[in-house]
């Protein structure tokens, strides 16, 4: 009888160490999806008003994967996404926490403890008609501010 797909051997079939490439491969497949792919959405996206958020405040846009936030020389946007295997970051009190491999970051983007080695890129935010504008297809220093009004 014909097979059209990909022959895959069973236990029996295979040698014991072709089967145990077969299932090592499939089980590290779904290992490294489980652990990385946060999106990094290029765009721009709405952030709200700028007079309610306040000095050390923080504003998540879970779409954009960034986290809005206004210091003392203004507000700025920094991503979400950890640089060490692409995992999305939470919000956990004063940094951002990779829950993947423990990676953290201060609200700035700054590297606290690895595996990460990179700091956190930053956003252009604008003001517009709307309120706050996050562009996430531009790229910016980590001191650029917005100045707050």
């Amino acid at each position: 009888m014909p097979h059209d797909g990909p022959f895959v051997p069973t236990a029996r079939q295979a040698g014991r160490r072709e089967f145990l490439k077969l299932v090592g491969g499939g089980a590290l497949v779904l290992a490294t999806g489980a652990c990385g792919g946060a999106q990094r959405p290029r765009g721009v996206y709405p952030a709200g008003g700028s007079s309610d958020l306040q000095v050390g405040g923080a504003r998540p846009l879970d779409d954009a994967r960034v986290l809005v936030r206004r210091d003392e020389l203004g507000i700025y946007a920094v991503t979400t996404v950890c640089t060490h295997r692409g995992c999305a970051l939470g919000l956990d009190g004063d940094r951002l926490a990779c829950p993947c491999h423990g990676a953290a970051f201060d609200l700035e983007g700054r590297v606290l403890r690895g595996p990460a080695t990179r700091q956190l890129e930053h956003y252009r935010v604008t003001l517009t008609d709307g309120g706050l504008a996050v562009d996430t297809s531009q790229v910016v220093p980590a001191s650029m501010r917005l100045a707050a009004e």
